[in-house]
């Protein structure tokens, strides 16, 4: 089993038992991303809704991050959100991967640290295509927020 394997599977499982999505018609999906910065986050959560909604996450850092979402016409979703840290968010899913229900997404924090996330209930599915899924990103900021918690530990 691959470093990136186990982060993926843990970051995923760890959204999965995190999550209240257990009412089949909710609409509700995990979301899993990264913030990256120094240090880096992780963060885990929900996303409740199809044309528009609301999401909830939180980071390994403790930071809970809330907002809304709404379809535009032409396919992308654009996202607002607000963090108890008094950081704000503005990001965009950009790409839906067919097959398992998977979007991908990128913005920015108001402190411009970049922000990537993935929401769907079959993730896993789409993480096991390494190129297509895109999950440098991903793993590089799993790594630096593994190595933070790390050295923090070590104090």
């Amino acid at each position: 089993m691959t470093c990136l394997t186990i982060v993926i599977g843990l970051s995923v499982s760890a959204a999965h038992g995190a999550s209240n999505c257990t009412i089949p018609d909710n609409q509700c999906t995990r979301v899993v991303g990264c913030v990256l910065g120094e240090p880096n986050e992780i963060f885990i959560g929900e996303v409740i809704g199809v044309q528009s909604g609301h999401f909830s996450t939180k980071t390994n850092l403790g930071a809970v991050c809330t907002g809304t979402f709404r379809r535009t016409n032409f396919g992308t979703a654009k996202v607002k959100a607000t963090c108890n840290d008094g950081r704000r968010a503005r990001a965009t899913f950009t790409y839906y991967h067919k097959q398992t229900g998977t979007g991908r997404g990128k913005g920015r924090m108001s402190n411009g640290n970049k922000i990537v996330f993935w929401a769907g209930n079959r993730m896993l599915n789409y993480f096991e295509n390494i190129q297509e899924s895109r999950m440098d990103e991903f793993v590089t900021c799993a790594m630096g927020a593994l190595q933070h918690d790390a050295a923090k530990d070590q104090k």
